[in-house]
């Protein structure tokens, strides 16, 4: 993980020692029950504390918004959110020191909500409008 020690968006070592440890521990439980919503449940809120105290870090961006998905997709099937979590995911491609795999994860989140039934919810994106986005994102990837 890439952490930045100098700058106005520099956490304070006690911030980013407490994150690290919420990480180490949310991604335990997460891989401990993957297929159990109450692990699920507490690695997205350990995943999420950690973000909060680490806002600019790409990396705990990532991992919260991923393990909420997570969580999310085995209660009920569905993405709350997902403008919130598709603006995240686009900072943590600008903040992060992992480009390539942030823009991966925003590419798998259009395509997940293209394959949701339903076409938005209150805080939802319309399917046209996920489909935009993706093909944005995949004209931003590099022809490797």
């Amino acid at each position: 993980m890439a952490w930045s020690a100098t700058g106005p968006s520099a956490a304070p070592a006690k911030d980013i020692s407490n994150a690290v440890a919420l990480q180490l521990a949310g991604i335990g439980e997460y891989l401990g029950g993957p297929d159990k919503l109450d692990t699920l449940t507490s690695a997205a809120q350990d995943l999420e504390q950690a973000r909060r105290l680490i806002p600019y870090n790409g990396d705990a961006i990532s991992l919260a918004v991923g393990s909420q998905l997570s969580q999310e997709w085995k209660k009920d099937r569905k993405c709350e959110q997902p403008a919130l979590k598709a603006q995240r995911l686009t900072a943590a491609g600008a903040l992060g020191s992992d480009s390539p795999a942030a823009l991966a994860n925003l590419t798998n989140l259009y395509r997940m909500l293209l394959q949701t039934p339903t076409e938005s919810g209150p805080n939802g994106l319309p399917k046209a409008q996920v489909q935009e986005r993706l093909n944005t994102v995949q004209s931003l990837k590099s022809p490797n």
